[in-house]
């Protein structure tokens, strides 16, 4: 059974219309995840950001979460691109998802759930409401979304295990079904109740590449090397874009259709109109980080979250 509790709401955050938007809390009884209980202490760094032509910087990381020994990850950008959602982890191991503002410097607890978890928020296409992986205490993991201007939360799927997700539009989904070594990608129309199975063994990033009528997700069925790869929506062709970094399956794309990609040290960068093969933009070991993996942009293209494995003395 599903129990919605109204919290607190938290601060609206600036759009560049400067409207502003409420976020309820809620509550909701969840489990330890399925895919994602392998939890390490991370922390999020968000830099300036620029890339243009062949010009590129990134400067001023700031630790935002500072929250030694716990979970903080999934960073994921709200519009306006001065403030983020991301999960959080506390000292019972459970997450809950958080706000940071990046004006305010603030962040804000935006779900409480002492005896579940929750991952993975994205706000959706709309912009009513944001979608997250919710993680029953009987293993049954689905996706739900919480409205912004209430506090109701409403299924999207009864699609059981889902690890990951993606927002195609309004009705369509892409979907990281979690197997048995077999997980796979499902596209599936919440409409039409349409679901259509288009690969196995894929990565946990997904992504509608923008511009394009195209889902990209990592085909890592290959024992030798991964490969970043499209799929086109209407008619399921799928096609390789370029191989990942060797041992890497976390990227990004740019609103400006670049993929950004990292090792845990460096970042790279490929232009699928350009390039032939991956660039190396920066080193993050100067800046002292030596272990990332996912990363996230905002809608300017102005800001990086970049999410650091703790080292643990």
């Amino acid at each position: 059974m599903i129990f919605i509790y109204l919290g607190s709401i938290f601060n609206s955050y600036k759009e560049i219309s400067m409207k502003k938007l409420l976020f309820f809390a809620c509550i909701t009884f969840l489990s330890v995840p399925i895919v994602l209980n392998a939890q390490t202490s991370s922390e999020i760094y968000v830099f300036d950001f620029k890339i243009w032509l062949d010009q590129f910087s990134l400067s001023n990381p700031v630790n935002v979460t500072n929250n030694p020994g716990f979970y903080d990850n999934q960073p994921s950008f709200l519009p306006g691109g001065r403030s983020f959602l991301y999960s959080s982890s506390d000292e019972s191991g459970k997450t809950d998802i958080y706000l940071y503002d990046l004006t305010g410097k603030e962040r804000r607890r935006v779900t409480y759930t002492p005896e579940v978890s929750e991952f993975s928020p994205l706000i959706t296409p709309d912009k009513k409401s944001y979608s997250c992986i919710i993680l029953e205490e009987d293993g049954t993991q689905k996706l739900w979304k919480y409205f912004v201007d209430a506090p109701v939360a409403s299924l999207v799927t009864d699609i059981d295990s889902v690890g990951y997700h993606a927002w195609y539009n309004k009705n369509v989904l892409a979907l990281f079904i979690v197997g048995n070594n077999d997980n796979a990608l499902h596209i599936i129309d919440i409409e039409t109740g349409e679901n259509k199975k288009i690969a196995s063994k894929i990565g946990r990033n997904l992504y509608k590449i923008p511009g394009e009528d195209n889902i990209s997700f990592v085909d890592m069925s290959l024992s030798k090397e991964c490969k970043i790869m499209s799929v086109n929506v209407q008619t399921e062709l799928v096609e390789e874009i370029i191989s990942t970094i060797p041992k890497s399956q976390d990227y990004l794309w740019t609103p400006g259709g670049l993929i950004i990609m990292g090792d845990g040290q460096k970042l790279y960068k490929f232009d699928p109109k350009n390039d032939t093969d991956w660039i190396e933009l920066a080193d993050l070991s100067d800046y002292g980080l030596n272990k990332f993996d996912r990363i996230a942009i905002n809608e300017q293209a102005s800001k990086l979250a970049v999410v650091v494995q703790e080292k643990i003395e």
